[in-house]
């Protein structure tokens, strides 16, 4: 289960994952288009499996005000018919692992017991406009203990 980059190719194909995965909702597949489109500096990865997308993964920055201060983790997605498997897992264990984001902050908002087992905590701060209370923001290698609400490109409040 290898973590491959993606190709404009595979827009179409990551589109319809989101839709299936996040059955209900287009937001998901809003986001990523709307990213894409902007030019944001984003980070995709992708697992192929029995010749068709079955995981993906999307990183983009995190601020504090303008500045850069991580990543955010989001959307993560596996088909359907693939949960289960071990395809979340590997593509963020991987993912976490590569050169750009290893030594980074990275913030989620999900399943704490999901996200629990790559090392991420529940955090009070930053907090996160998406979750009011912070009851499912969490970081991985953040140690500060500021006072902020934490930023998001703005196609998170558009998408």
């Amino acid at each position: 289960m290898n973590a491959d980059a993606l190709s404009i190719d595979d827009w179409t194909e990551v589109d319809q994952l989101l839709k299936v995965a996040f059955a209900g909702s287009t937001f998901e597949s809003a986001l990523v288009m709307s990213l894409r489109h902007a030019g944001r500096d984003i980070i995709e990865r992708i697992i192929r499996r029995d010749g068709r997308i079955v995981a993906y993964l999307a990183i983009s920055i995190a601020y504090r005000g303008p500045a850069p201060i991580g990543y955010h983790l989001a959307p993560v997605a596996v088909h359907p018919d693939y949960q289960r498997r071990g395809f979340g897992t590997s593509i963020v264990f991987q993912t976490l692992a590569e050169p750009r984001v290893a030594e980074a902050s990275i913030f989620v908002l999900g399943d704490p017991r999901f996200y629990g087992r790559f090392g991420f905590r529940r955090v009070q701060t930053p907090s996160c406009s998406f979750d009011p209370g912070n009851q499912h923001f969490q970081a991985l290698r953040w140690t500060r203990d500021d006072e902020f609400t934490i930023g998001y490109e703005p196609e998170f409040q558009d998408a």
